[in-house]
């Protein structure tokens, strides 16, 4: 595996940080939890559960090992910091500070371990006057402009259940932070500290409006106008109650979405540039006259950017992510676990699926023997 040798010590809890060591762990590295054998971590018992751990537990840990120490307890912390010496990675997301008092902060981990690279995940980063401060995806949003940047005319920003500032703001700037941190050590043999910021990286994000904003002084709102539904570019209901999303921008599509539609008629209202609104209410108005399952199989022969709106149970059975192979059987105590594959595919190289997320504290008896200090400590 390309990541194989390498260890990773992950203190990290709900999705930011277990969604960049998933990646890591996908590709070989060896990654063990840390979990607090005080108070288990909230995001286990998240619903809907398997028994013992939510099913989004069980995914965004596969391959980890998970010890369960108290921190506080110089027992426990001696064995952390044993393991540590010979890590490679070290991934945490607590406010900043509390890794200092825990006794596990930068500055003391890189005199235990010149190479170690620390990445911070937070909400706000290790600086600035906001780092102390708590906060989800939707305070991301609304501080960096993303929110904004979703708004139609008289209508507020709409809540997304998708955590993209956790998920891309934090996890996979986390592993693009850590792969570049690697590269620096390969070529110099020096670990550093990491920053990630959940709301820096969705900011940065902001690849259509923030250039115009920033550069040009443009109204955000006419750079992003075509894409918050001011444009073609929107859903459409469909007579069932379903949906279908509209992304022909494009003349080329708009005008192959006429023809698809037998409405060559439409195709002066489709070109036009100035006002997209009488084109749109006419798409509404014909969406509105079939079910869904009849414009499925109507646009599978056009290539116009026109899709249905899936369950993820749909889309798990569609044939393009059927073809690709986005869905994996994950082993876990004897039965087999359907999970997200891991997303990235590789001409030369293989993601391992080795098992799903393991139940709190499962390794913590192996891991104690190995690096504690005491006479029990076992000879490898």
């Amino acid at each position: 595996m390309v990541l194989g040798g390498l260890k990773v010590i992950d203190f990290s809890w709900s999705v930011p940080g277990p969604y960049c060591s998933l990646y890591l762990a996908d590709m070989g590295a060896n990654v063990v939890r840390i979990e607090s054998a005080v108070q288990p971590e909230i995001f286990r018992n998240l619903a809907p559960m398997d028994g013992k751990s939510s099913y989004c537990h069980r995914y965004l840990n596969r391959n980890k090992d998970c010890i369960a120490v108290d921190l506080r307890n110089e027992e426990d912390a001696t064995i952390v910091r044993n393991m540590l010496r010979e890590a490679d990675i070290l991934i945490e997301q607590f406010r900043p500070g509390v890794m200092e008092r825990l006794g596990f902060g930068y500055e003391a981990l890189r005199a235990l371990n010149p190479a170690l690279i620390y990445c911070s995940i937070s909400g706000y980063g290790q600086s600035g006057t906001y780092s102390q401060r708590a906060g989800h995806d939707i305070n991301y949003f609304a501080l960096s402009g993303v929110a904004a940047s979703q708004m139609r005319p008289a209508v507020p920003p709409m809540p997304l259940s998708y955590v993209v500032a956790d998920v891309a703001g934090g996890g996979l700037h986390g592993v693009i932070g850590i792969m570049m941190a690697l590269r620096h050590r390969d070529q110099t043999g020096e670990g550093q500290h990491v920053d990630v910021s959940m709301t820096d990286a969705v900011w940065a994000m902001n690849a259509v409006a923030g250039p115009a904003a920033l550069d040009g002084n443009e109204d955000e709102n006419d750079a992003i106008a075509m894409l918050n539904g001011s444009s073609v570019y929107n859903y459409y209901e469909t007579k069932d109650g379903r949906f279908l999303a509209v992304g022909s921008i494009e003349e080329k599509f708009r005008w192959g979405l006429c023809e698809a539609l037998g409405r060559e008629d439409l195709e002066a209202l489709a070109l036009q540039s100035e006002d997209h609104r009488p084109f749109c209410q006419a798409l509404k108005e014909i969406f509105y006259t079939e079910d869904l399952i009849y414009w499925q199989a109507l646009f599978r022969k056009y290539d116009v950017c026109v899709e249905p709106v899936l369950s993820i149970a749909e889309a798990a059975s569609h044939e393009h992510f059927v073809t690709r192979g986005s869905v994996v059987d994950v082993p876990f105590g004897g039965d087999m676990r359907k999970q997200f594959s891991h997303p990235i595919r590789y001409s030369a190289i293989k993601p391992d699926y080795r098992h799903a997320g393991k139940d709190q504290g499962s390794d913590t008896e192996a891991y104690k023997r190995k690096y504690s200090d005491g006479p029990e400590r076992a000879k490898d």
